[in-house]
């Protein structure tokens, strides 16, 4: 018997997604990779300025409050929050990878690294919810 995923896994999921991008945020404020940008465009022969402070904990708070507001959207079974949450899931992943990628390319720790492992798993485990969501709509 195919049975339709509950909404719940994928608020789940979504929120631990959440719950790790903002412990990824915190990382990456102590170890002030807002900072790292300019080595990273440097090594990669694109010219980027390291960025404020404010500017990047105020983007990483809109990130967070990005993730809240869709919470409500799941939990109201709204399609456009399956749609952010399957468009979050693949922008965490890759954002894991990226950092993973740069610890690799520096052979070192670099900002983000630590907590990169688990946005890839829980962006991977978001993406199969939402898709096994979509599907059985």
């Amino acid at each position: 018997m195919n049975e339709r995923p509950r909404p719940s896994r994928l608020i789940a999921l979504y929120l631990c997604l959440g719950l790790t991008q903002t412990a990824h945020s915190i990382e990456e404020m102590h170890a002030h990779l807002y900072e790292f940008f300019a080595v990273v465009g440097k090594r990669v022969g694109v010219p980027v300025s390291a960025m404020s402070a404010d500017l990047f904990a105020m983007l990483n708070l809109a990130i967070g409050g990005l993730f809240l507001f869709s919470l409500w959207g799941l939990a109201a079974r709204k399609r456009w929050a399956v749609a952010l949450a399957t468009i979050a899931g693949a922008i965490e992943t890759l954002n894991g990878i990226l950092h993973l990628s740069g610890a690799a390319v520096f052979r070192r720790y670099v900002p983000g690294a630590v907590t990169a492992p688990f946005l890839i798993l829980f962006g991977l485990l978001v993406l199969r919810a939402a898709f096994s969501q979509a599907d059985a709509s």
